[in-house]
């Protein structure tokens, strides 16, 4: 779970700024995976979440 703390941590300090060399929706797409990251059904399913980390 440390790892998905740190994607997070990432993510926001990003948000709001120009990510160099990244395309605006792939921006987005991270701004969705952090919104998935913390939505609380997902939280109920913690395997899952470690499963989509690793594929990060």
């Amino acid at each position: 779970m440390e790892k998905i703390t740190l994607i997070k941590k990432d993510i926001e300090e990003k948000k709001g700024k120009e990510w160099l060399g990244l395309q605006k929706k792939t921006e987005n797409k991270l701004e969705s995976l952090l919104w998935y990251l913390e939505h609380l059904k997902l939280q109920e399913y913690p395997k899952l979440v470690e499963e989509i980390v690793i594929l990060l």
